[in-house]
């Protein structure tokens, strides 16, 4: 299975991939929010994006990682419907220090080095 991170800021993917920084938890959340991306052409993908993703800026990118990576690091996919193919990225080591976030970051990049990203033309 495929899924796909939104990227709404430059700082979160170079020029041929997606940034660690753009894959890491949200700090307090459980989770990192990503969608499905099975059978979806990229025109989809982005029209997906417009209609559930954040509606106060425009994604510039998305991070394409497949299921292997994702369960390599250790994290579970939990369906997080009824938003349409909205899938929760889970199971990232805890809030409690810097241990944890070291973790964290590591964790993503791995996902980064394995992740293809489509940029958007705006």
């Amino acid at each position: 299975m495929l899924f796909f991170r939104f990227l709404y800021q430059g700082g979160h993917y170079g020029a041929s991939r997606p940034k660690a920084s753009g894959l890491m938890p949200n700090r307090g959340r459980d989770g990192r929010h990503t969608f499905e991306l099975a059978g979806m052409t990229e025109a989809a993908l982005w029209n997906h994006c417009d209609s559930f993703g954040r509606q106060d800026i425009t994604a510039r990118a998305a991070a394409v990682l497949d299921e292997p990576p994702i369960s390599e690091s250790g994290l579970i996919a939990q369906n997080d419907e009824p938003l349409p193919r909205h899938w929760r990225l889970v199971g990232w080591p805890g809030d409690d220090g810097q241990d944890a976030k070291d973790q964290q970051k590591a964790i993503a990049q791995a996902l980064a080095a394995r992740a293809r990203l489509l940029t958007r033309v705006i």
